[in-house]
């Protein structure tokens, strides 16, 4: 996932999940250590058949929306799937197999050189 084209920083990643579960409608959480920016939690966490859980949050200082989807693959094993869209960047988590995860970012004017 961190050789792709335009991507400008990437990270391996551990989610807290305790935090993260933990969390009510209304908390803000950072993001991540390498950002500077909060997610305030917007609504009870939606639970699928396949127990996935999917987050949805605001980012406080900017209103933008961002979405995040976890699940417990295994002990130990946890996968994260998300995009977050800062005024500066789009972050997006993704799974990398057996408890790793990625945090990547790409300017958020990356694709504007794209042609209908």
């Amino acid at each position: 996932q961190c050789n792709q084209s335009r991507i400008k920083d990437c990270w391996k990643v551990e989610l807290n999940l305790n935090q993260l579960e933990s969390l009510k409608p209304g908390d803000s959480i950072l993001f991540s250590d390498q950002t500077d920016f909060n997610l305030k939690l917007r609504q009870n966490p939606t639970t699928f058949s396949s127990g996935s859980k999917n987050y949805q949050f605001l980012i406080v200082e900017s209103g933008q929306e961002a979405s995040l989807t976890v699940k417990r693959r295994s002990p130990g094993d946890v996968s994260v799937f998300g995009v977050v869209r800062s005024p500066e960047n789009t972050y997006t988590l993704e799974y990398c197999r057996d408890g790793c995860n990625v945090l990547y970012s790409v300017s958020a004017n990356a694709f504007n050189d794209f042609i209908d």
